[in-house]
């Protein structure tokens, strides 16, 4: 029977028939409802399904590669197979005739060629028989290195004598994966090893703790790097500077203070210091090189090259403005569709809960966009750069802790060799970030240009300049005036202003303040006018130190117009005031009048700001000294 067609798309009328060909010969001895094997790529031959179930499975994911001699489904091996020698040779180890069909699709060979960047004829197995790997080439380093031998060794060793279900090496991987999704301590994987390895028959290869299994998945690859930083965030301890015991910018200590003296009374040994802080860093380009390891993940990062539509709608970011403008400004970088587009994501959590409410920690992901939309968004395609330590987010220092990451993207953008899988050739792979993703906030956060250009920062926080107001006015009883307000609203907790600027202005406030209270007593006239001399005249509608939505009608009242001089023209460059009103009692007077026509059967105080109706009470309305129609233009809008 011909079976070419698993390897074509799923969209093809060959492959649909293959399916449909493979159903009558799965099932073609089990009775109605019942379940077998499913082969697709995500279940493996690990899961039972019945005959729908496993047709839908087909229609949405490739059938298994390799599984061309269906023994999971009653197939058995021909005759002249069994006796081939280079077969019998590839199918045995050193000690037992193991029947490795049953272990062979669990695709830990596939593993292991993807983690040490070795193509899948290039085994030792065939390399004995017909070598394709040229002594040379550096894919030769590799099949002869000692630890790839070893595993490929446990992924044919049996785990127990007769299991056909698990080899050693699948099951510390199941095993791990397993710890990982679920959370398992360190104690309780020793624990379940132990008890396994009790329950298992005798001969079995079960791993006696953790600490194990854990050097079979280091052997793997992709593992992490420790880097130190200062506890204040200014520097990471790499490079030239990796051997230092303090920073060089703060003077702060690399390690953690040990209270555990010696018996000469001296610190515990050097050896065991412990670091005050440890930026977990997931280097980026081997994790790249993973990707075009195996053929399939390798075919998806050319299919926005390959197989998108391009009719103009937006269905990818390759259909985005950003992308389209980075293939334009590099087009070397556009030509080969394997280069990566990343985009950069980070925020803050707390890994702890409740337990501790401030704490901070911050992942910093990178996703890889070159995959279809289906999977490039999907939690396997991100990539974990690397760990921020908390207590506190790295705020305004991030980049100290990006710099790891900036330096592997540096080596990128110039291109870093890289096996093909799909094209079983080497390339130079390079990479270029598209974008960040955070949330506003944060944005500020990291940018600190934007914070050098507020002169005067509040410490008000989320609280608003309106609320913070009437909390002083309610504590104090009393109306609060301008300096005071701004003197409260820029002060932190203990009291000192925010900034050195701040500080400097304010005392030049209560020094013009202290000359005028040598010949007289201070009015509340005295305090506006300092401050606008201090700080400045202010744009129009707006009282500095009062917050947005504080206007000068409304918060100045008949002060406003004594201040005329001082703050500009009276009124802006309202009409509404009339070029012959001069004084604040006429003006008063043009609000009675007309708030009294417009609401002749209601209390017109009642609609007017308290502002104004706290100086309207006390001016008396005289019919003699109500402006005539004539006398004024008519407001635009009182």
């Amino acid at each position: 029977m011909d079976r070419s067609w698993i390897s074509k798309p799923k969209t093809t009328l060959e492959y649909k028939v293959g399916v449909e060909q493979f159903l009558l010969f799965a099932f073609r001895d089990v009775p109605y409802g019942g379940k077998v094997l499913c082969p697709c790529v995500k279940c493996a031959n690990c899961i039972m399904k019945t005959r729908n179930e496993i047709r839908e499975d087909l229609k949405c994911d490739e059938f298994l590669r390799g599984y061309t001699r269906w023994n999971k489904h009653g197939e058995d091996l021909p005759a002249e197979e069994l006796s081939d020698p280079s077969a019998r040779t590839c199918l045995s180890n050193a000690n037992h005739d193991i029947d490795t069909n049953s272990l062979e699709f669990d695709n830990m060979h596939g593993l292991l060629h993807a983690a040490f960047g070795v193509p899948e004829e290039s085994s030792p197995c065939d390399a004995e028989v017909n070598p394709t790997v040229p002594e040379s080439s550096p894919m030769a380093e590799q099949v002869e290195n000692p630890t790839f031998a070893n595993l490929s060794k446990d992924a044919n060793i049996e785990l127990y004598p007769g299991c056909k279900s698990f080899s050693k090496l699948s099951f510390i991987v199941r095993l791990y994966q397993n710890k990982c999704l679920y959370g398992w301590s360190k104690e309780s994987v020793t624990a379940q090893l132990k008890m396994w390895a009790d329950a298992l028959p005798a001969g079995s290869h079960v791993p006696t703790n953790y600490y194990q299994a854990k050097k079979v998945i280091n052997s793997l690859g992709l593992d992490y790097q420790k880097i130190h930083a200062c506890p204040n965030d200014c520097m990471l301890f790499r490079g030239e500077r990796e051997n230092q015991d303090s920073c060089h910018v703060c003077g702060s200590s690399r390690w953690v203070a040990s209270k555990k003296k010696g018996a000469l009374g001296s610190n515990c040994n050097e050896n065991k210091k412990k670091a005050a802080k440890i930026l977990r860093y997931f280097p980026l380009i081997p994790r790249l090189q993973r990707i075009f390891a195996m053929e399939k993940t390798s075919k998806n990062m050319r299919w926005h090259a390959e197989e998108r539509t391009k009719d103009g709608k937006l269905r990818h970011p390759a259909d985005g403005q950003a992308w389209k403008e980075l293939d334009k400004l590099f087009p070397s970088f556009g030509a080969d569709p394997r280069n990566i587009r990343l985009g950069l994501a980070t925020d803050g959590f707390n890994p702890f809960r409740t337990v501790s409410s401030t704490h901070s920690t911050w992942p910093v992901i990178l996703v890889p966009y070159n995959a279809p939309p289906w999977l490039c968004m999907k939690q396997s395609n991100f990539i974990l750069s690397m760990v921020i330590p908390g207590p506190k987010g790295p705020g305004y220092d991030i980049d100290v802790y990006l710099e790891p990451l900036i330096d592997e993207m540096m080596q990128l953008w110039s291109g870093v060799e890289t096996y093909d899988a799909s094209t079983k050739q080497m390339f130079n792979l390079h990479a270029a970030l598209l974008w960040t993703i955070h949330d506003l906030p944060e944005l500020s956060a990291t940018n600190k240009e934007n914070a050098k250009k507020i002169k005067y920062p509040h410490t008000l926080g989320r609280k608003s300049f309106a609320r913070k107001r009437k909390e002083l006015e309610d504590s104090r009883g009393q109306h609060v005036n301008r300096a005071v307000f701004f003197d409260e609203c820029h002060k932190n907790k203990e009291g000192a202003y925010t900034n050195a600027r701040t500080e400097e202005k304010m005392n030049e406030v209560y020094m013009k303040l202290a000359e005028r209270m040598v010949d007289r007593a201070l009015t509340e006239a005295d305090y506006e006018e300092v401050m606008l001399e201090v700080f400045g005249k202010v744009h129009s509608g707006r009282v500095r130190g009062m917050g947005p939505t504080i206007t000068p009608t409304n918060y100045y009242g008949a002060r406003f117009w004594n201040l005329s001089n001082t703050n500009g023209a009276p009124c802006g460059s309202s009409s509404s005031c009339g070029s012959n009103w001069n004084d604040a009692k006429q003006f008063m007077q043009f609000v009675a009048s007309f708030m009294a026509e417009k609401y002749p059967e209601v209390d017109w105080l009642s609609h007017l700001p308290e502002s104004l109706r706290r100086r309207t009470e006390d001016v008396e309305i005289e019919e003699s000294e109500l402006p005539s129609d004539n006398s004024h233009s008519t407001p635009r809008e009182t």
